[in-house]
């Protein structure tokens, strides 16, 4: 497993084995939202925006994924919470891509007329 090939230590090789499988299963949950994200950021870019697809990738990776991680690390069962960290920023910036892309939408594509 992953957490062999590491040489993860800490625990049993089977605790590893068992938090890895977890960890996994919680933190793929974001891919869903991942995708909807990037695929918006393609469209921005195929409409020149240049900035915009900067900030929801940074939005993604640093600034919500950092203070979801600190608040989870304050709970007992952190090792098993934590991984949500993955999910809800991605499912957060899906909210914000969504908001982003309207905006883009009608400055630049509701706005031509076709003859």
């Amino acid at each position: 497993m992953l957490s062999n090939l590491f040489g993860l230590a800490g625990g049993t090789s089977t605790e590893m084995i068992q938090l890895c499988k977890r960890a996994i299963r919680i933190a793929s949950i974001g891919y869903i939202f991942m995708g909807i994200s990037i695929a918006i950021q393609g469209i921005l870019q195929s409409l020149r925006y240049a900035v915009k697809p900067l900030i929801i990738a940074l939005l993604r990776l640093v600034v919500f994924v950092f203070p979801i991680a600190l608040f989870f690390v304050k709970f007992d069962s952190v090792s098993t919470i934590v991984w949500w960290t993955f999910p809800i920023a991605e499912f957060l910036t899906v909210i914000i891509s969504v908001g982003i892309l309207k905006e883009a939408y009608n400055k630049k594509v509701s706005v031509i007329e076709i003859a």
